[in-house]
């Protein structure tokens, strides 16, 4: 017998924000497993086959143990697997040069890029993907395998040159401004957190961006840059706080362009809403 929700997916066949929001959160959840199995000094050799890492996160089995009793290779999640690269998060040549010629093509596309006037300021952001786990960070301005910048990859195909050139001009804002916020000095213990949230705002809007603007992932992207928005709502108060708190003036300088990224956000949350047609 079919239930209602049946006749709700074949009139709304794209996922909405609620369906993204509890799916993201849940691979936040399960990213922090893993990171956790891996802690800050990770063993690669140990972790080398991604088999074994998705057996610690699943079942806390070492490497070389026997599955649980009736677990078979066959309930494994593929496409998690399959995310599991431990390639590209490890190190395991220690090749200096590949990591210089990575920052020479990085310059190079950032000095030819005219989308922006904004000074140039490579960094790294965190990208999750709609059906696998990103553990590690991914430099959204380098070159992909096909000579295309990574963020222009990652948009989808209904990324348009306009989505591209707002975007690009958010996320440095974001970034510079997370970067202001972090070189704070003497931050009082219990504002410390202000630090990690100036950090998300460009994290989040990154990983909207990959999740990307075709109709199957928008609402993704939408949750996302909500998220953005609330980590930055949270360091205006923050520094609002410490302003009058401290009566230093570096944490009202801030405020102005905390205000304004905020303004930026919330209009782009808008815009992409405004293509949800269902």
């Amino acid at each position: 017998m079919p239930s209602p929700n049946d006749n709700f997916e074949q009139a709304n066949p794209f996922h909405d924000e609620n369906w993204w929001e509890k799916n993201l959160l849940q691979n936040e959840k399960l990213i922090d497993k893993y990171m956790d199995v891996l802690g800050d000094d990770p063993d690669w050799e140990k972790w080398h086959d991604p088999r074994d890492l998705y057996n610690k996160v699943h079942y806390g089995i070492e490497p070389g143990d026997p599955l649980p009793p009736g677990v078979e290779d066959e309930d494994w999640d593929e496409d998690e697997l399959a995310s599991l690269d431990l390639e590209d998060i490890g190190d395991f040549d220690d090749d200096d040069d590949d990591e210089e010629d990575e920052e020479d093509e990085e310059d190079e596309l950032w000095s030819s890029d005219s989308s922006s006037d904004d000074e140039d300021h490579p960094a790294d952001a965190d990208v999750d993907s709609s059906h696998t786990i990103a553990i590690t960070g991914i430099d959204l301005f380098t070159v992909g395998d096909d000579d295309e910048p990574r963020d222009l990859i990652l948009g989808g195909e209904n990324l348009t040159d306009e989505d591209l050139a707002d975007y690009r001009q958010l996320y440095r804002k974001a970034m510079d401004f997370g970067l202001a916020v972090m070189q704070l000095e003497n931050l009082p213990e219990e504002s410390i957190n202000v630090c990690i949230a100036a950090g998300k705002i460009g994290a989040n809007l990154a990983g909207g961006h990959g999740l990307g603007y075709d109709e199957d992932t928008i609402c993704g992207n939408i949750v996302k840059c909500r998220w953005a928005l609330a980590e930055c709502e949270f360091v205006i108060e923050t520094l609002d706080f410490l302003a009058s708190r401290l009566r230093r003036p570096e944490f009202a300088s801030l405020l102005p362009r905390a205000k304004q990224l905020r303004d930026q956000i919330a209009k782009r949350v808008t815009k992409l809403r405004s293509q949800v047609w269902w």
